[in-house]
């Protein structure tokens, strides 16, 4: 409800709240960050932290999702130190976040780092990164982690698809790409 209605009625209400919990606070930061106003989810987050409210891991990964449109690799890094001090970063869904966001900054070292530090990796994990690669045009880097995805076992989906195929045209290996379509 509070993230349909953003700028109008969601945001008086808030306003006027006189207690707000973790999830008032979230639910106003995804809403902006859902509605392309990046800028405005990572001031409510650094409220809710004025205001005494510790954020979760849905919390923090959402604010680093909603910085996405920013590409501030300053902000990444500052939510990244946030993640390892409160220990969030140990939340797949906050490492995820941290690789696509490095990625759209252009920070693959940094991507790549985080992802070689994870406990534990899902097909997210491995499509933020590849998929980060093939938009840098590192084609031979995002082949080499597409294989390495399948010889672990997990199923590519059609986000991990794009990425793949566009790093084998530019590679000029759209045969090779096809391939994994049959």
């Amino acid at each position: 409800m509070f993230g349909v209605f953003i700028e109008a009625p969601a945001s008086t209400v808030f306003k006027r709240m006189t207690q707000k919990n973790i999830v008032y606070w979230t639910t106003m930061l995804v809403g902006y960050g859902h509605n392309g106003f990046s800028e405005e989810a990572v001031k409510i987050f650094f409220e809710m932290q004025r205001n005494g409210v510790e954020p979760d891991d849905f919390t923090i990964g959402s604010v680093i999702s909603s910085c996405a449109n920013l590409a501030s690799l300053e902000e990444v890094a500052q939510f990244h130190c946030q993640a390892l001090v409160s220990g969030l970063i140990s939340f797949i869904t906050v490492s995820n976040a941290l690789i696509t966001l490095y990625g759209k900054c252009g920070s693959m070292e940094d991507s790549y780092q985080l992802f070689v530090q994870m406990n534990t990796r899902d097909e997210v994990s491995w499509t933020a990164l590849l998929s980060a690669y093939a938009q840098f045009g590192k084609a031979n880097e995002t082949i080499y982690l597409f294989e390495r995805m399948l010889a672990s076992g997990l199923k590519p989906d059609g986000v991990t698809f794009i990425g793949v195929l566009s790093a084998y045209s530019r590679a000029g290996l759209v045969e090779k790409g096809l391939q994994y379509f049959e």
